[in-house]
């Protein structure tokens, strides 16, 4: 299993390798290897019209429930209708921090790709391009944002806040994504400075053009996609998604703050955090992967007290305090602090507090390989994952274990 799993990832890599070279161009990338029966990662999966709750549970009210079941909410996209997809333009459309790619600063941020090989092939870019090859939906980018300075910052003095659309400035947007993009400019007008940011980055930079698009125009905008990892990406996402645009955030670090909005005032359409994608005979589908935990069972959730590259490790502890301060039922939860190659600490926690549930972030192949082999131990161990659809190994044990893997959902559904 574990050379079949490399070969895949090897596959993978040499069609992207294929699908560029050092110059842009149109060249149709070769379709996605298919795995061996076990895996089946990328074979047309057949499912059902509508997702069931697992196990004979019924649905309930809170106060009466035994278990929650996450993993319930879940968008098909039929190929005989095509969305419309929208996308931020880093790591959508280009990446102007990849030089000498073919989808670097070279390719113009508002180019609109005419197939999926050339949208960016890893991340954000990778799910929209599986999504327009299986559906035949089309991906543009969504930009430019325009973002005005003032007081106060998110944390005290000057900041940057991105434009909803109509004239206003609600989305903070981190000093990084103004200084460390040059393509960025800046310019003041009636005494005050506007930044015009082309590499649009997350739901509070593309949420203009998409509102835009959406609202203004009149034009076709069915499905965003786009980073979640700060608080106002997902003010942003519940902004577009009250104006009937689908949100999905394969990086969900903060997407747990929506939690009480998603429960007290759904907004018209869905919003997804790092949910899997799959290919189903009809076409595709966002999440779906429905997993039940008992209200008595021991969730051993991921945690992380690390900066920067690490402190996306803490996104499934971020879930499940929310979770506990919104529903007030909750299983109980053992913090395990480990990052990067260290999910091995959450097995063992696992075996010492006897959990079958654990809740983490696979980044990388030593986050993939213990929480591989401990769900292929017994058939009652579950996973959810967070902040881990964007990458290899995360969308690569939600596709092995569809059952037994699922995802931070924003509605979870209390059951008996």
């Amino acid at each position: 299993m574990k050379k079949k799993v490399l070969l895949y990832l090897a596959l993978c890599s040499a069609l992207l390798l294929l699908a560029g070279g050092c110059q842009f161009h149109p060249v149709e990338q070769a379709e996605d290897a298919a795995v061996d029966d076990e895996v089946a990662d990328f074979l047309p999966r057949a499912v059902p019209a509508v997702v069931q709750l697992p196990g004979g549970l019924t649905p309930t009210d809170v106060a009466n429930a035994t278990h929650v079941v996450l993993g319930m909410s879940y968008l098909d996209i039929d190929s005989s209708n095509p969305f419309t997809i929208g996308i931020q333009v880093d790591r959508g459309i280009r990446d102007i921090h990849d030089p000498g790619m073919w989808y670097d600063e070279r390719v113009p941020p508002d180019y609109i790709p005419t197939s999926p090989a050339q949208l960016v092939p890893y991340m954000e870019g990778l799910r929209a391009a599986e999504l327009w090859r299986w559906t035949g939906s089309p991906v543009i980018p969504l930009g430019p944002c325009k973002a005005q300075q003032r007081e106060p910052g998110y944390w005290g003095g000057l900041g940057w806040f991105g434009s909803d659309g109509q004239g206003n400035y609600p989305f903070y947007i981190l000093d990084d994504k103004i200084d460390n993009y040059w393509t960025t400019t800046i310019a003041t007008e009636g005494g005050v400075k506007y930044a015009t940011i082309v590499d649009t980055h997350g739901f509070n930079a593309i949420a203009q053009a998409a509102y835009t698009r959406k609202v203004v125009e009149g034009k076709k905008l069915d499905l965003a996609i786009a980073c979640m990892d700060f608080p106002t990406k997902a003010d942003a996402a519940y902004y577009l998604a009250q104006h009937g645009i689908v949100c999905y955030a394969p990086c969900d670090r903060f997407t747990y703050t929506l939690l009480a909005r998603m429960r007290d005032a759904p907004p018209a359409a869905k919003i997804f955090g790092s949910a899997p994608v799959v290919q189903t005979t009809t076409g595709a589908r966002i999440g779906g992967q429905p997993v039940a935990i008992g209200l008595s069972e021991t969730v051993i959730a991921q945690y992380s007290t690390s900066a920067y590259p690490n402190q996306y490790y803490d996104t499934a502890s971020r879930y499940f305090d929310e979770f506990k301060a919104v529903f007030v039922r909750s299983p109980k939860v053992v913090k395990i602090d480990a990052v990067e190659g260290q999910s091995s600490k959450l097995v063992k926690a696992a075996q010492k507090y006897k959990s079958n549930v654990i809740a983490a972030r696979v980044y990388v192949k030593s986050d993939y390989t213990p929480l591989y082999n401990w769900l292929k131990g017994s058939t009652s161990r579950r996973l959810i994952l967070f902040h881990s659809a964007a990458y290899d190994y995360g969308i690569l044990l939600m596709r092995q274990f569809p059952n037994r893997v699922s995802f931070g959902d924003l509605q979870p559904v209390f059951a008996r």
